[in-house]
C-alpha cells in the first residue's frame, strides 16, 4: 500500500468456529488482543456483498427416559424413540418468532441417540439435539419453553422428559480446554451505521453492484457484535448457500476480487489520520 498504517490491523485466524461460534474469537480478542476493535470484518463467503447479520443458534438438547423391554413384547416398556417423534412432530408443528430483516426463527432435529443398542430390546434412554435459530430478543428461557408443554404430556404417560442447552467442553490444536454453552446471539448492525455505509462504499471500488444483505449461517460475529456490541460486518468470496454442500466451491476471480475489496477496506480504515 506503500503507507504505514494509522491503526493496528489485526489478521484472526480461528479454530472451532464451526461446532463453537466465537468461543476462539473471544479469546483471541481478550487474552491475546487485549483490546476492543474498532470493527470487525469477517470473511465468511457473501458474494461479495456487505452482510449486516444473522439469526442466534442454540443447541437444544432434550432427554427421554422410558422403560426398556424385549421387542417381541413392547408393550411391557416404554419406547423413548415413540416419545422422541411426539416431541418431534410438536416442535416441526410449533410457530416460532420472526424477525423484519433477519427472517424466522427455526427449529431442526440434527443429532438422535438411543441406548441400549440392541435390536431386539427397546431402548429406555434417547437423546435428541435440536439446532435453533434465534431472532433478535430471544433469550435462553425462550428457546427451551415450547418443550415444557409436549415434557408435561409425555410424563403423564410416564415417561421422564428433561431438556436444556447444550453443553460441551471443546480442545484446541493447542491442547487449550474450552467449555462451551451452545446458546450465541442473533445481532444486526443498522443499514445506516457510519462504518457499514463507509465500508460498501469501499467495496464499490471493486464491486460496483455490492449491497448489503444478511447471512443465513451463524459466524464468530455472534461474539463481536451479539456480545460486545462492536460494528461487525462480512465480506468475503463465495456463495454462502453452497456451505456444507457437497459440491461446495468458489471462483478464482471471486477470490481476487475479494482480496482488493479487502485491500480498499485497510485504505478506509487502517490508514486514515
Amino acid at each position: 500500500l506503500g503507507k504505514e498504517f494509522e491503526r493496528t490491523l489485526a489478521l484472526i485466524f480461528t479454530v472451532l468456529e464451526e461446532p463453537a461460534e466465537g468461543v476462539a474469537f473471544k479469546i483471541a480478542v481478550e487474552e491475546t488482543l487485549r483490546r476492543r476493535p474498532y470493527l470487525v470484518i469477517l470473511g465468511e463467503a457473501s458474494s461479495l456483498n456487505i452482510k449486516l447479520g444473522h439469526r442466534g443458534r442454540a443447541l437444544i438438547e432434550v432427554n427421554i427416559v422410558g422403560k426398556t423391554a424385549h421387542a417381541s413384547m413392547p408393550h411391557l416398556g416404554l419406547n423413548p424413540i415413540i416419545a422422541l417423534s411426539e416431541i418431534i412432530n410438536y416442535v416441526e408443528n410449533i410457530e416460532l418468532p420472526k424477525h423484519e430483516i433477519l427472517g424466522k426463527a427455526t427449529i431442526a432435529p440434527t443429532i438422535i441417540d438411543c441406548e441400549p443398542k440392541c435390536s431386539p430390546q427397546i431402548p429406555d434412554t434417547c437423546k435428541v439435539i435440536f439446532d435453533r435459530r434465534t431472532v433478535l430478543g430471544e433469550k435462553k428461557e425462550n428457546v427451551l419453553e415450547i418443550f415444557y408443554t409436549i415434557s408435561r404430556k409425555l410424563e403423564r404417560k410416564g415417561f421422564k422428559v428433561s431438556a436444556k442447552v447444550a453443553t460441551e467442553t471443546l480442545r484446541s490444536w493447542t491442547d487449550k480446554n474450552i467449555h462451551v454453552e451452545y446458546f450465541f446471539p442473533s445481532w444486526l448492525i443498522s443499514k445506516e451505521n457510519t462504518l457499514a455505509l463507509r465500508s460498501l462504499n469501499a467495496i464499490r471500488n471493486v464491486v460496483k453492484d455490492s449491497g448489503f444483505s444478511i447471512w443465513n449461517f451463524s459466524t464468530d460475529g455472534v461474539y463481536s457484535a451479539g456480545e460486545k456490541n462492536i460494528v461487525t460486518l462480512g465480506f468475503g468470496p463465495g456463495n454462502e448457500e453452497l456451505a456444507h454442500q457437497p459440491n461446495e466451491w468458489v471462483s478464482i476471480s471471486d477470490i481476487r476480487i475479494a482480496t482488493r475489496g479487502y485491500i480498499e477496506l485497510i485504505k478506509e480504515f487502517a490508514l486514515e489520520h
